[in-house]
């Protein structure tokens, strides 16, 4: 069975350009467009991994991984916080808010894949 790699940006360009990547790697991909967008398809489709920019509307990439490591259904769900904002006050409020891994904008498809698959790979924890 494939995985499922959620990739949530508002930029459309951004979004299609991860969502064709990793398809053409063999995941199955679900896009979202805001944070609202994001919890509703986390909980619909139950990724393996969900990619998050950081600056979104409605709600931001922190608020949402705060919102799903709080939610039983989704907390040991892997997230990746993509921004273009490379300050270490941004990484360290992502990390704290839960989300495995913080990477800084532009990032390269085959890098971000690498990132993935380290995480689908990992032991989960106990």
């Amino acid at each position: 069975m494939k995985e499922i790699v959620l990739v949530a940006d508002d930029v459309l360009d951004t979004r299609e350009l991860y969502a064709m990547y990793f398809t053409s790697r063999g995941f199955r991909v679900v896009t979202a467009i805001d944070g609202q967008s994001t919890i509703e398809a986390a909980l619909a489709h139950r990724p393996d991994v969900i990619i998050l920019d950081r600056a979104m509307p409605k709600l931001d990439g922190i608020s949402v991984t705060r919102l799903l490591k709080s939610d039983p259904r989704t907390q040991r769900t892997p997230i990746i916080i993509l921004t273009a904002y490379p300050y270490a006050s941004i990484e360290g409020g992502a990390l704290e808010a839960g989300a495995d891994i913080f990477l800084t904008k532009p990032c390269l498809p085959e890098y971000l894949e690498t990132r993935v698959r380290e995480l689908l790979n990992r032991t989960p924890e106990s």
